[in-house]
């Protein structure tokens, strides 16, 4: 009997034994702080060193003493990296690869200048390829890059200065569509944020807003990212990666402005019903289009190494009537089909179209032809759809080859030169009493370009007050537009003042409101 007590506590015993152990929890370790001094008693000597240590876990804060840091960091672990001063704690990348790369998510990085990275790319001061990090009260100087958030998303920066670095901020996914997400875009980048003192605006959910001269007086960068309805004209926008970058954004345009000296003008990218227009670009790569539809590219004027980048199944992309002098592409074209490219003018580029795996139309049919290609060497002796009838028309009489694929069909001999519109307005009659009716009509014709204006018809009395009829700020006239209506507006005359009165009916820019062409009817109420 005692034997099988004795068994059955030791069963016992042994049981509570199994249960306590297998119940036991890890302790964890509390955060842990780490001096990095180079010139005296420290934990450590260097920042790369600390970061590597394995005594250093995730969680753990670095801060480093004031000093000059002659290193290139990889922050491969979770770790707040805080310098003791950003006007004297140096993170110095003598001028090779990236300055301070953060490859795992949730780092702190705050309290340093970084300078002098690499000039290849992606060599940057600071390059964020992870998630969630938090980049704060920073000096960022004299690099390739500035800050370059690459593939990642939802970090926040606060308080960075970004000064005369070559490309000082941008924002960068690219690769196969599928790869490419929403999430890549979105950040907490608030206007704390400076490039050469002044501050970036990093639109995100933004509907129906304005952005010029009036409206934001500085602009160090603008990304405008999942938005709608977003206007940018009559602004400069330089040195940076991107001029300005539209990401998953609807129905905006920019008009009006200068993008030059940045790696990309403007960057569409998951967008459609953009519109580029009237801008001076003068980049590494002009506009480039990826995985965008419905975007209109037109009247700019573009010198760069690649003019126009039409790229990743974008497709009803309407480019006209842009001049571009590049040193290597005037377009590339890759893997896009679907897209109408005419009236542009492809000057003394080394290649004028790369086009691969793509398919697009590159004239607007005769008699409105195509586009001038400098290297065209066919004659215009013939005129007609078929270029088969004596006479030259200004449209070479056979096509200008790209590829087996694609061809412009109508290559105009010269440079294209838009034509001006016109408009006239006219009343039925010349004197009008009370109770006639009066019969407005009105002309218009566009021969051979599309046209983006504003349009304003209005009444002016003879105390010189005026009834402004008609105000659209967003008007596209159509090519070959030739509108003619002798009652455009049906009126009957109340009992007026007698006196002269001018009907005033005037197209105006869209950018900056100059009258394009106007005209004028006088009458007089008796």
């Amino acid at each position: 009997m005692r034997g099988i007590v004795s068994g059955i506590m030791l069963s016992l015993l042994l049981t509570s034994m199994l249960t306590l152990a297998f119940n036991i929890e890890p302790v964890k370790a509390e955060p842990r702080t780490w001096i990095v001094d180079d010139d005296g008693p420290a934990d450590f000597h260097t920042i790369q060193e600390a970061i590597n240590s394995p005594e250093v876990m995730d969680g753990d804060t670095i801060n480093v003493c004031n000093g000059i840091y002659y290193e290139n960091v990889v922050v491969n672990k979770t770790v707040s990296l805080v310098g003791e001063n950003r006007n004297s704690t140096f993170l110095e990348g003598g001028r090779s690869g990236t300055v301070l790369k953060v490859v795992t998510e949730k780092v702190v990085v705050s309290g340093f200048t970084i300078r002098h990275s690499g000039r290849s790319w992606p060599d940057s001061g600071v390059l964020i390829e992870s998630d969630a990090n938090y980049i704060s009260n920073n000096t960022i100087e004299g690099n390739e890059h500035g800050i370059l958030l690459c593939y990642s998303s939802g970090n926040i920066l606060r308080n960075n200065h970004i000064i005369k670095n070559r490309r000082n901020f941008g924002v960068w996914a690219w690769q196969s569509a599928s790869a490419v997400f929403l999430l890549h875009f979105v950040h907490d980048i608030d206007t704390s944020n400076t490039v050469n003192g002044k501050p970036i605006y990093y639109f995100v959910n933004q509907d129906n807003l304005v952005i010029s001269p009036d409206s934001f007086p500085e602009i160090g960068y603008l990304g405008i990212v999942n938005s709608t309805n977003i206007v940018v004209k009559g602004v400069k926008l330089k040195s940076n990666f991107q001029g300005v970058l539209f990401a998953y954004t609807t129905h905006s345009s920019i008009q009006g402005s200068d993008v030059s000296g940045n790696s990309f003008g403007v960057n569409i990218f998951s967008s459609s019903n953009i519109t580029v227009e009237d801008n001076a670009v003068d980049d590494t790569h002009g506009v480039q289009i990826h995985s965008s539809l419905h975007c209109t590219i037109s009247h700019n004027n573009i010198s760069a190494i690649s003019g126009i980048n039409l790229e990743a199944n974008s497709q009803a992309n309407n480019i006209i009537s842009n001049t571009i002098n590049s040193e290597m592409f005037g377009m590339y074209v890759g893997e896009a089909n679907g897209n109408t490219i005419y009236h542009n003018n492809f000057i003394n580029n080394p290649r004028q179209v790369y086009s691969y795996i793509s398919i697009n139309t590159w004239d607007k049919e005769y008699p409105f032809g195509g586009n001038y290609w400098s290297d065209y060497n066919g004659t215009d002796l013939l005129r007609g759809p078929y270029q088969n009838i004596t006479g030259s028309d200004g449209i070479g009489d056979t096509p200008y080859v790209i590829d087996a694929d694609n061809q412009d069909n109508y290559p105009l001999i010269s440079p294209f030169v838009p034509s001006n519109i016109t408009v006239s307005i006219y009343t039925d009659k010349y004197t009008y009493h009370g109770g006639d009716t009066m019969y407005l009509g009105l002309n218009v014709t566009n021969p051979d370009s599309v046209k983006y204006i504003c349009i304003a018809i209005g009444l002016k009395f003879q105390d010189g007050s005026t009834y402004l009829y008609i105000h659209q700020h967003s008007v596209v006239l159509p090519i070959g537009l030739d509108y003619t209506n002798p009652s455009f507006r049906t009126t009957v005359l109340p009992s007026l003042p007698k006196g002269i009165y001018t009907w005033h009916a005037a197209f105006l820019e869209r950018t900056n409101h100059k009258i394009i062409v106007e005209d004028k009817a006088r009458w007089e109420f008796n």
